[in-house]
Parts: C-alpha cells; structure tokens; sequence
C-alpha cells in the first residue's frame, strides 16, 4: 500500500491520493489516519484520490466504510476522484451521504478542488491569518 498524504500548496486543502494495490483492511485504517492528519493540521476540507487504487470490495465492506467516514471525518468536507465506472465509490458516497457526511465525486483533482473552494474554503492568505 503506498499513499501520498499532503496539504495542497497555497490552499487549506489536504489531497490523499491511494496508489497501487491496496487491502479493504488498509483502507480503513487510512480513514483514521486521515482524520487524525486533518485533526492535527487544521484541516476541514479533503479531496481523496482513488484513480490509481487498485482494490475490490464487497458491498457489505462499502457499506461499513461509508458508515465508518461520516463519523471519523465530521466536520470535514470531502470531495472523491476516481473513475466515472467506479460503483463501490458511487455506492461508498451514498451511504456516507445518509449518515450525514457531505462529499461529491469528480474524475479529476481540479474540478475536486473548485467544488471544494465553492463551498467556502479560501485559498491561504496572508492577512486571514492562516499563511
């Protein structure tokens, strides 16, 4: 399992991008690192980054991770990059969204990004304190 964890420069934005195989078992306990990166760093906005993740999930799996989010990553708005044919993560979001969790799908960053500026988070600047 290999990850790139990182705040994007000149945003408050964290970006997780998954690469390569990955067990539904490693994909659980990112939930919680995740959280505890976005706890530390002040993060409430998260774009997660799937498209290069190779995994298979069963449906009650999905369903227990989209139970798993809204709770882990509350307060936390996220948008999800990945595939238009990638039905776990369709499921995934629904299931997350009943549970209160907000988030989005997207098939790329960018557009991950603007949806998340849109939505109230401000770029870095200097004089709001946050640089």
């Amino acid at each position: 399992m290999k990850f790139e964890l990182a705040i994007i420069p000149g945003t408050r934005i964290a970006l997780f991008r998954s690469l390569g195989s990955i067990e539904f078992e490693d994909r659980m306990r990112n939930v919680e690192h995740i959280a505890q990166f976005c706890n530390v760093n002040s993060i409430t906005h998260l774009i997660i980054d799937i498209r290069q993740q190779v995994s298979k999930a069963t449906t009650i799996q999905m369903f227990n991770l989209g139970t798993l989010v809204p709770k882990a990553w509350r307060g936390i708005l996220f948008a999800v990059v990945c595939q238009s044919s990638d039905i776990e993560s369709q499921f995934g979001e629904t299931v997350a969204a009943n549970r209160g969790a907000i988030s989005h799908l997207f098939t790329t960053v960018e557009e991950a990004q603007k949806w998340l500026e849109r939505k109230g988070i401000a770029p870095n600047k200097p004089d709001a304190g946050d640089a």
